[in-house]
């Protein structure tokens, strides 16, 4: 939807957990790693696509390589400073997805939305659950970067239009270094 980018110069490091963050607030999209800004640009996008993908780009173009835990969607909700959390993520005002935090048996193929608008995650790939996470007995999914990633059905919730939102993972990268970046599109 964008031709407005965000790019950190901050090179991520293989095999470390980073607490990252996308957040646009008054029109600024900004990229957070383990709570210090990066990178920011003006960004006023309108953003109206209603599915969600999280481990790649809507195109499945650009996968990501490494453990994703406790991923949370705010919509309406942007900030200007990030907090790193010490403990796993939790379903706050405008919270329109919470997931990949479930300590429930291993089940690769359901994936709990702990939002209060509890949507179906679909797997594509073969994405992998797991106990490793920054956070302890929660749990974590691993993407290995060819063709894995998860979805969101369409709704609304993921409707941002040109207001605020925020998308924050702690992550942990793959056995390859990359920066980060925001291409402001779901």
């Amino acid at each position: 939807y964008s031709s407005q980018q965000a790019t950190s110069s901050v090179a991520l490091v293989a095999n470390q957990w980073y607490h990252l963050v996308t957040t646009r607030l008054s029109g600024i999209l900004r990229i957070f790693i383990n709570g210090v800004q990066t990178a920011s640009v003006s960004d006023t996008t309108n953003l109206t696509e209603q599915v969600l993908y999280v481990g790649a780009d809507s195109n499945a173009t650009s996968p990501f390589v490494g453990y994703m835990g406790s991923v949370r969607v705010l919509k309406g909700t942007g900030y200007s400073s990030i907090t790193v959390p010490t403990t796993p993520l939790t379903a706050i005002a405008n919270t329109s997805l919470l997931t990949l935090q479930n300590n429930q048996s291993v089940n690769n193929n359901v994936f709990l939305d702990n939002s209060s608008n509890n949507l179906f995650v679909t797997r594509n790939g073969n994405t992998t659950q797991g106990t490793f996470t920054p956070y302890g007995g929660n749990w974590s999914n691993y993407f290995d970067g060819t063709g894995d990633y998860l979805t969101a059905p369409n709704n609304t919730a993921f409707d941002f239009g040109s207001g605020n939102f925020t998308i924050d993972a702690p992550t942990i990268t793959g056995n390859e270094s990359r920066k980060a970046k925001s291409d402001a599109t779901e």
